[in-house]
């Protein structure tokens, strides 16, 4: 579970060299540990999980309906339910109504149904009939947490599309509300309130995720937007430097820092070294 969670986390901050080692590495644990220990269900759903992410999805779907043919503790409707959200994930809308229509009617399964009709909306570009769907999924999965997620950093996404900033940044925070180390939805709150032109809240919000590789960029990008603001004198450039030379140290020069670091110049009147 561990090795699971920190796969994921390191996906979720771009650090996908060591995402994929983490994977192979508990991938082997758990293959070792299903062979041991058949009957454990935790382990076969995770198994499943990562294999979904890490690896194949049609050998993950391959796994779930080995399952479903073995005798196992995991119940069928739980295999069905498992299958089927990743499924709704990865945008396999034919296999997700498969499984759900092996599932008995509860909130949770009314939820996830819920949640289909919204991705087969948002692959039709139908926006506004995916939030109405998304809203009344989030009513159904209250009491999901993990479900919770994926609903609300959805429905901030079809908010953004829609240009609906207000309800797009409350989708953000309702995320950060329950599940405050969501990395995804900070860096989606940042960007968003960036983009509304609100700096110093965008501001504040990057600056708690510096750490993050495709954080210092983007801090880098929306610090030189926010200095252009000001009078010459007001301007503080140190800032974007230090974040420059932290990605230069562990990353080299790159085409993006010599623009970014010529950006400064000309904002300090420094044409000829930024034509450089």
């Amino acid at each position: 579970d561990v090795g699971t969670a920190r796969a994921m986390r390191a996906k979720s901050e771009s650090r996908l060299p060591l995402a994929e080692r983490i994977a192979i590495e508990t991938g082997t644990l758990l293959t070792r540990g299903v062979e041991l220990h058949p009957q454990q269900r935790d382990l076969m759903q995770m198994r499943i999980v990562l294999e979904a992410e890490f690896g194949s999805l049609e050998r993950a779907f391959t796994l779930a309906s080995g399952l479903l043919t073995e005798e196992t503790s995991l119940p069928a409707d739980s295999i069905h339910e498992l299958m089927a959200g990743i499924a709704i994930d990865h945008g396999r809308t034919v296999q997700a109504a498969a499984s759900l229509d092996r599932l008995q009617r509860t909130a949770v399964t009314d939820g996830q149904r819920l949640r289909l009709k919204a991705a087969v909306a948002m692959s039709e570009s139908r926006w506004g009939d995916a939030v109405k769907l998304l809203k009344q999924a989030r009513q159904m999965l209250a009491d999901s947490p993990s479900h919770l997620l994926k609903v609300d950093l959805t429905l901030a996404t079809c908010c953004g599309e829609l240009g609906n900033v207000d309800d797009q940044l409350v989708a953000y925070r309702q995320v950060l509300k329950y599940k405050p180390q969501s990395i995804e939805a900070r860096v989606g709150l940042a960007s968003t309130l960036a983009s509304a032109g609100q700096y110093p809240e965008a501001l504040a919000e990057y600056r708690q995720l510096v750490h993050l590789p495709q954080v210092q960029l983007e801090l880098a990008r929306h610090l030189i937007d926010y200095n252009w603001q000001f009078p010459d004198v007001a301007r503080d450039w140190r800032e974007v430097t230090e974040l420059l030379d932290r990605v230069e140290l562990s990353r080299g020069v790159t085409v993006e820092t010599v623009l970014l670091r010529a950006e400064v110049l000309v904002a300090q009147s420094e044409f000829d070294e930024a034509r450089q």
